[in-house]
């Protein structure tokens, strides 16, 4: 028997805000280059949320995210999620002509894409020329005129205080692709119709 969820349900708010009011010290991701903890990751994730929200972005827009898994990969997930958004995490190994489908399938209102996809993202992103790009990392890329922001200056000049926006549990929470069933990549709209145990199982978070 599932375990209902409250009328009001923020993602971020449950998975991340909750346990970082608990125990902010306490590691919530571990790997490279360091350690991060819920308290960290929390405030990261806000500045994600407010960076996103100064470009435009707002409830029910889809965000892009072409990162490995990473503290800025749950930062901008959970960072989109508290605003209302919807996260859409994609292959950071894709090729160019997936990245068009993917672009094409989701209509991102924005994009965050690691430094290392760049050179596949980016010629795919012709598609939607005005979407604001944030990127993830230090490799250095021919951008070919290309404009877009760095994850570092982006989320440095955001506020870590960021209001959950009044989400449901019948709220789009994120889209996946279902490349591997079909010829083309599409996106599949995932809401938070679950129980939270379910939801946990569908996490990282330590």
């Amino acid at each position: 028997m599932g375990v209902e969820l409250a009328e009001h349900f923020n993602l971020a708010s449950h998975f991340l805000d909750a346990p970082a009011a608990l125990h902010a010290e306490r590691t919530a991701i571990v790997g490279d280059p360091r350690e991060v903890t819920y308290g960290e990751l929390a405030a990261l994730a806000n500045r994600a949320g407010n960076a996103l929200l100064s470009q435009g972005v707002s409830r029910g827009d889809r965000v892009l995210l072409a990162l490995p898994d990473s503290a800025e990969f749950v930062a901008a997930f959970f960072g989109a999620a508290k605003i209302g958004a919807i996260a859409v995490p994609v292959n950071p190994f894709a090729r160019s002509s997936d990245y068009i489908h993917y672009l094409e399938n989701s209509e991102p209102r924005a994009a965050i894409v690691h430094s290392e996809s760049l050179a596949e993202f980016l010629p795919a992103s012709s598609v939607r020329p005005q979407i604001p790009i944030v990127v993830v990392g230090e490799q250095k890329i021919d951008s070919h005129g290309v404009s877009f922001a760095k994850w570092s200056a982006w989320t440095v000049a955001a506020s870590e205080q960021l209001s959950a926006a009044d989400t449901s549990p019948s709220d789009p929470a994120f889209m996946l692709s279902a490349a591997e069933a079909r010829p083309k990549p599409r996106c599949i709209a995932t809401r938070t119709r679950w129980s939270p145990a379910e939801i946990t199982r569908k996490t990282f978070l330590v």
